[in-house]
C-alpha cells in the first residue's frame, strides 16, 4: 500500500469516495529527506515464531472506532491546528 492510498482507505470507511474524497484529502509536499519508500521484511522474525495478529483492514477499523470513542484525545489537537494532516 502506498502512502497515498492510506487516506483514501480511511475516508472510504466513512463512505467518502471519488471527488468528495479528493476534496477532503490535503496532500502536502514531502519534507526534505523524507523516505519515499518503506520496505518491511518480516521473514526473519517469522522464523522465530512471530505471526501477524491483526489484518490491516481489521486494525484500521479498530483504530477508527477508538478515535470515535475518544474524541477528548484528538479534538484539542485539531483545535490547535495540530498534527491532523487534513486539518
Amino acid at each position: 500500500m502506498t502512502n497515498r492510498e492510506l487516506p483514501y482507505k480511511i475516508v472510504g470507511r466513512f463512505g467518502v469516495t471519488g471527488e468528495r474524497a479528493d476534496d477532503m484529502i490535503n496532500f502536502v509536499q514531502d519534507r526534505p529527506g523524507h523516505d519515499l519508500r518503506y520496505s518491511v521484511d518480516s521473514s526473519r522474525i517469522r522464523k522465530l515464531g512471530w505471526s501477524q495478529s491483526f489484518s490491516f483492514e481489521g486494525a484500521l477499523g479498530e483504530t477508527i472506532q477508538w478515535h470515535r470513542q475518544n474524541e477528548w484525545w484528538w479534538r484539542p489537537l485539531k483545535k490547535r491546528g495540530g498534527s491532523c494532516a487534513t486539518g
